[in-house]
């Protein structure tokens, strides 16, 4: 397929071809050079315990597998944020409406903060960058806003409904609407992070979670006690977000470019309007280290997939099951055929 793709591309001494006909970036130093996550050549990329003649370690299967990885990281936020969250003042017999619902949002504030990291982080980690205190700013932000008006939301339905009837169906509504609300505000600034996952895809998948999670809230806290209860519940929450997003992302994909970074270790970018920069520099979708920052990118818009080159602007039109091979890693794209 290479071929086909790049007419006009010259093959390196290794056997790499470069999209256009350039030489790939000079090789490193020694001991510098590029390295595959779970490359078995390096015994530093496996996980304690592992030996190199094994396949690819368990954790970098956990990072291949996008649901149970925003899944799990989500889930361990919300526990986390849940445990710091008693930190709190709680609220006191004499406090009045505002008081009690000042200290609830600031409780959902801090527990929905911790969340979002998680959930955050779980992005960059699945595209194999380290996790920037942007990426942790940004998720602690979005989070505590969203955690603060749901938290807001929660108790202010509670006192209005407080002369209906009780039980734990009101609870569930109450609580389902309201981490609806909390996921609906992530979503959307989720999805300025996530390419082509788009705002309206991006709040749908969070008002699911969001529901679907407050929902089993409700439910573990009712079996589990105070405390532990809390906390199983918020991860409950941070675990229903994640699997909605990879899910309602999934769904609504057109086209993807996988990008396999070793055998048996590979992700998957939803392919559109906003193209996906390959390069360099801190702000590409996919770095490969010795690259300048955009050294190109990938674009899928009306009907059409082309790679265009940072420098000269070269269109190069693509279809499914195009290769292309930058550096260390393969990308392949996937479209209905």
């Amino acid at each position: 397929m290479d071929e086909e793709i790049y007419p006009n591309q010259r093959r390196t001494a290794d056997g790499d071809l470069m999209p256009g006909g350039g030489n790939p970036p000079p090789p490193r130093p020694a001991g510098q050079e590029d390295r595959m996550p779970g490359d078995k050549s390096y015994e530093e990329d496996l996980m304690p315990g592992a030996k190199a003649s094994g396949g690819p370690s368990f954790f970098s299967k956990i990072k291949s597998e996008k649901w149970m990885l925003f899944a799990l990281m989500g889930l361990g936020g919300g526990v986390a944020g849940a445990f710091f969250a008693e930190l709190a003042p709680g609220s006191a017999s004499n406090d009045g409406a505002f008081a009690v619902a000042a200290k609830t949002g600031v409780w959902t504030a801090i527990a929905a903060a911790f969340m979002s990291v998680g959930l955050f982080s779980a992005n960059d980690t699945y595209n194999r960058r380290k996790i920037s205190p942007g990426t942790v700013k940004r998720g602690a932000i979005s989070g505590a806003i969203g955690g603060f008006i749901a938290g807001l939301i929660a108790e202010g339905l509670f006192q209005a409904l407080r002369s209906g009837p009780s039980g734990v169906f009101k609870t569930l509504v109450v609580y389902a609407a309201c981490w609806s609300v909390l996921g609906v505000i992530l979503g959307f600034i989720f999805s300025r992070t996530v390419p082509n996952l788009g705002s309206i895809r991006g709040i749908a998948a969070g008002g699911i979670g969001g529901a679907g999670g407050g929902i089993g809230f409700v439910i573990v806290c009712y079996m589990l006690p105070d405390l532990f209860g809390r906390m199983v519940g918020i991860g409950t929450l941070g675990f229903s977000l994640g699997v909605a997003i990879v899910i309602i992302e999934a769904f609504f994909r057109e086209a993807a470019l996988e990008v396999v970074w070793a055998p048996n270790e590979n992700t998957f970018m939803n392919l559109g309007a906003q193209p996906i920069y390959i390069g360099g520099g801190t702000s590409d979708e996919i770095f490969v280290r010795g690259l300048k920052e955009r050294h190109a990118s990938v674009v899928f818009d009306q009907g059409k997939i082309e790679y265009i080159d940072g420098t000269s602007g070269k269109r190069t039109p693509l279809k499914n099951e195009s290769n292309l091979q930058v550096g260390h890693i393969k990308l392949i794209v996937h479209a209905a055929k």
